[in-house]
């Protein structure tokens, strides 16, 4: 199960927040954020090539829409530029 708390405030932004400035920033001074973090960063590549070898232990998210898309998840811990992250990784399958 994802490890949100509810009672926590968090700041919602597009990928452009997403850098190492913006990301110490936030850590130093308690500041929790939910970005998307860009596809150009290695930091990505690794953990879409991790969501990959780690399918099986993803967690799928039900839905009774058999024609809409379909998505798993998985939370792991990592760290960008050496600013630690919890990291939510989203697989999306289009339907069959």
């Amino acid at each position: 199960m994802l490890k949100i708390n509810p009672d926590t405030f968090y700041y919602i932004a597009d990928s452009n927040l997403f850098s190492h400035e913006n990301l110490l920033k936030a850590n130093t001074r308690n500041i929790n954020l939910i970005t998307r973090t860009p596809y150009n960063t290695k930091a990505t590549k690794v953990l879409i090539e991790k969501a990959c070898r780690d399918f099986k232990n993803m967690i799928p998210i039900e839905s009774n829409d058999k024609k809409s898309a379909r998505y798993s998840i998985m939370e792991a811990s990592g760290d960008y530029k050496e600013v630690p992250l919890t990291v939510l990784r989203l697989l999306f399958r289009r339907p069959l």
